[in-house]
């Protein structure tokens, strides 16, 4: 397996997308979050950085899991996920007892595709174990990208994201 090098300050083509956008997902080496902003401000970069509160939660919508997160005191965000379109997971894995499900966290500025922050997040075991089970039951449903994002446009016109806050019942923090 390749793994990729990546370190704050430096610039990745792969982020320099020129709009704001938000993208989890989960691969045999975990789970990374990133989080593309048009010129985010020191503030917000310092949001996303550790030493910081971290808020995690999420929802099932039609079979869709959409994951919210809140960084410092930072607006809550979320995104949509769906196992059967991960590209570099075989399976979802299993939990051991008294570990978690770890998220890479990667901010970076959408203009020009400069990483702003890198965060390392060992999610609690069972919340790591709740949306693991979602995840496997979703990577053995046959979804194709076009009818996902259909889905997830007409989910997304009925639910904000205060209305999924209020339905997610699973939810882990961090307060350092």
């Amino acid at each position: 397996m390749t793994q990729a090098l990546f370190k704050v300050g430096e610039r990745y083509s792969q982020f320099a997308v020129s709009f704001d956008s938000i993208k989890f997902d989960i691969s045999d080496s975990g789970a990374v979050l990133y989080v593309l902003m048009a010129n985010p401000s020191e503030r917000e970069v310092r949001q996303y950085r550790a030493n910081n509160p971290f808020q995690i939660r999420f929802c099932v919508l039609d079979g869709v899991v959409f994951l919210l997160f809140r960084f410092g005191d930072l607006p809550w965000v979320d995104t949509p996920y769906h196992a059967g379109l991960s590209l570099n997971l075989s399976t979802p894995p299993d939990i051991a007892p008294g570990e978690g499900l770890a998220l890479h966290v990667m901010l970076a500025n959408s203009s020009n595709g400069e990483l702003k922050a890198l965060r390392l997040i060992s999610l609690g075991e069972e919340f790591s174990k709740k949306l693991l089970a979602e995840a496997k039951r979703q990577f053995e449903e046959k979804v194709t990208k076009d009818s996902h994002d259909t889905l997830v446009s007409k989910l997304y016109k009925s639910y904000s994201t205060n209305d999924m806050l209020s339905m997610a019942i699973n939810r882990w923090k961090l307060t350092p």
